[in-house]
């Protein structure tokens, strides 16, 4: 199955829901654009070499989500979004957080280092079922679903491209749950801490995002 199969079942389970909304059924229209942003640093020191590694890692994620709540309980939502990753690694004289000692002068290493870059552009697709109890003005969110997600890297090496990669889709399970507030009786926002297992069956390692949502339903 291609990924361009899995947005056309989207779209025709959209056609479906609204179909199913307009018949007897009565269901609520759910209406969701989303997006998320991480940004994550990581020194690894090299005493050995008197060299450090520095990883900076930042991902930006945004898409839409539509679908039908039933009771103003359960909902049934599919998604489509596209996300862009960038890593970079670089290689850089051991530095001495007290500034005392110069390892690099100690240790007789050299300090020259490549600077290694992967940018990552992603396409994902997703079905939750998602329960969604109120209390008040505040929503509560449990869900479980599948994630649809193509992957287009390219690898830099000082900013040189030196490969690229473009992995079959993938087809894993993911679960999360959230919290927001309703500002209105159709309008709210809602913070979510979610798991994607792309290791599936096994259940580490695993993904994990925080995604922020401005919903309308009706």
């Amino acid at each position: 199955m291609s990924f361009t199969k899995a947005l056309f079942g989207l779209q025709l389970l959209t056609l479906l829901l609204t179909a199913l909304h307009a018949g007897s059924l009565q269901a609520g229209i759910i209406f969701e654009p989303y997006y998320s942003f991480s940004s994550t640093k990581s020194i690894m020191p090299q005493h050995s070499s008197g060299t450090q590694t520095e990883t900076i890692s930042k991902r930006e994620e945004k898409g839409l989500r539509a679908g039908l709540s039933f009771y103003r309980l359960w909902k049934l939502v599919a998604s489509v979004g596209e996300s862009y990753h960038v890593s970079t690694s670089s290689v850089s004289a051991l530095k001495d957080e007290y500034g005392e000692i110069d390892f690099s002068q100690d240790l007789n290493s050299s300090t020259s280092g490549q600077q290694q870059k992967k940018k990552e552009f992603q396409r994902r697709a997703s079905v939750n079922l998602s329960l969604d109890p109120s209390f008040s003005i505040f929503i509560m969110r449990a869900k479980l679903g599948v994630v649809a997600r193509q992957r287009l890297i390219e690898l830099f090496v000082d900013d040189v491209s030196v490969a690229k990669e473009n992995p079959q889709p993938t087809y894993k399970p993911q679960a999360g749950a959230g919290f927001g507030i309703k500002f209105t009786p159709n309008i709210y926002a809602l913070a979510e801490y979610g798991f994607y297992f792309y290791k599936f069956p096994e259940t580490k390692p695993f993904e994990r995002e925080l995604t922020v949502s401005y919903g309308f339903s009706f």
